[in-house]
C-alpha cells in the first residue's frame, strides 16, 4: 500500500506515535525505501536523494493536502545536536525539517551543507550591501547633498537588488 492512501486507512494523527514501517517507491529516483536503516521506526524519506513528499503539516499527521515533491535545501543542527535536513516543497513552497537518519547518503547531505552554506553567504552580502548604502545616504543628507528623494530611490534600489540578488538561492542545487 503507497504512504499517500494511508491517511485514510488510519485515525488523524496516527503516525504521531506508532511508527509508519511500510516500504515506499522514492517517485524522485524510483528507488525502493525501508524502514530498517533509518535507526528508528519512521522513515520519511529517501536515503539515496534526500527527497521527501509533502504529507504532512505537524509530523505523523498526514494532513497535507499538497502531496508535492520536497527537495532537501539545507541541513541544520537542532539544539540536541540533532542533524535535520530542511526540505522546500516543489507545489507549495513549505518548509519542513526531517531529522537525518543511519543511512541517508552522505554526499547528499555534504551538497545540502554546501548549498545552505551558499545561501547564507548571500544573506549576509545582502545585509552588507543594504547597510553600506543606506550610511552612504545619511552621510550625503547630513552634509545637504542628497535629499528626501535619493533615500527613498536609494532604499527601494536596494530592495530590489538585494531580492535579485537572493533569487540565486534558488538555482543552489545546481552547485
Amino acid at each position: 500500500m503507497n504512504r499517500e492512501n494511508k491517511r485514510k486507512q488510519y485515525e488523524k494523527g496516527y503516525y504521531k506515535h506508532h511508527p509508519c514501517s511500510d516500504h515506499f517507491i522514492c517517485r524522485k529516483c524510483g528507488r525502493l525505501v525501508v524502514s530498517a536503516g533509518a535507526g528508528s521506526g519512521h522513515r520519511n524519506h529517501c536515503p539515496n536523494c534526500l527527497t521527501s513528499l509533502h504529507l504532512d503539516v505537524e509530523p505523523g499527521d498526514r494532513a497535507a493536502d499538497c502531496g508535492g515533491l520536497m527537495e532537501p535545501v539545507a541541513v541544520w543542527v537542532r539544539s540536541r545536536g540533532e542533524w535535520a535536513v530542511i526540505h522546500r516543497c516543489g507545489r507549495c513552497g513549505a518548509l519542513h525539517s526531517n531529522r537525518v537518519a543511519a543511512d541517508d547518503n552522505p554526499m547528499k547531505l555534504a551538497l545540502a551543507i554546501r548549498i545552505s552554506r551558499k545561501c547564507l553567504r548571500i544573506v549576509y552580502e545582502n545585509i552588507a550591501f543594504a547597510l553600506s548604502v543606506k550610511a552612504v545616504c545619511l552621510i550625503l543628507g547630513a552634509v545637504g547633498i542628497a535629499n528626501m528623494w535619493l533615500a527613498i530611490f536609494a532604499d527601494v534600489g536596494v530592495m530590489v537588488l538585494a531580492v535579485l540578488n537572493a533569487v540565486r538561492c534558488l538555482n543552489a542545487k545546481n552547485m
